[in-house]
């Protein structure tokens, strides 16, 4: 509205401006004219301003995803996880072995974890990782349709995205070793998570640098041509 009025406030005051001072002939067909004229920069710039408005509110929505995100995952790294290894005598859980784990691995970190920890990691933690993959896949994959040019940012944000289901299945396959014993722990169920979980870790690096090298890049071009202008 506030666009509106003054596109229209300027445009009445250029057209009784000008129209006094043109031929008596022609004044029938100038102000038709400009009237036409600024109809069209009217239409054209609320056009352009309803698109700076949409973006502009769909960046602040993403900020706050982002927030969000960071705070999931500082909630998750600086507090559940370290209860989980504190409950499982020192053993470092599923979620923070990128480098994956071996059946005896998973059957000794079964075997420490007490009861407590069990109920910990399958309800507290893996509640927190289900929202975590969302916001990560959002949080990351955006800039990279936005930044990278042509099919390349597509296939990294697909990666990002693909992150986030491996994930996904990662807690999936982690939750069942969970409900069972550490003696019915099976090679399939073992290799089925640790297979997840390096799938997992593999794109989460490989998406997260990806946009940390495009910043940078972005961050560089900006501070060149900042100096450039001033």
């Amino acid at each position: 509205m506030e666009f509106r009025g003054q596109v229209l406030n300027r445009a009445e005051f250029i057209i009784q401006d000008l129209t006094p001072f043109c031929d008596p002939f022609l004044r029938g067909v100038t102000y038709p004219c400009l009237q036409e004229h600024f109809y069209i920069l009217y239409n054209e710039g609320e056009s352009d301003f309803l698109k700076r408005e949409n973006m502009s509110k769909g960046w602040k929505i993403y900020w706050v995803i982002v927030a969000v995100t960071i705070t999931n995952y500082l909630t998750m790294v600086l507090w559940s996880l370290p209860l989980v290894s504190e409950m499982a005598r020192g053993g470092v859980p599923f979620d923070m072995r990128p480098g994956g784990y071996s059946l005896e691995d998973a059957r000794v970190f079964l075997a420490v974890i007490n009861n407590e920890g069990r109920d910990f990691y399958l309800n507290t933690q893996q509640l927190l990782d289900f929202f975590y993959p969302t916001l990560f896949a959002i949080t990351v994959a955006i800039p990279l349709v936005h930044l990278v040019p042509r099919y390349w940012g597509w296939t990294l944000a697909l990666l990002a995205i693909a992150a986030g289901v491996f994930d996904y299945l990662e807690n999936s396959a982690v939750g069942i070793m969970l409900r069972v014993e550490p003696d019915l722990v099976t090679e399939a169920m073992v290799s089925s998570a640790n297979n997840w979980t390096l799938a997992k870790s593999i794109s989460t690096t490989i998406a997260s640098i990806a946009l940390l090298v495009v910043l940078c890049i972005k961050a560089i071009a900006w501070l060149q041509s900042f100096r450039v202008r001033s």
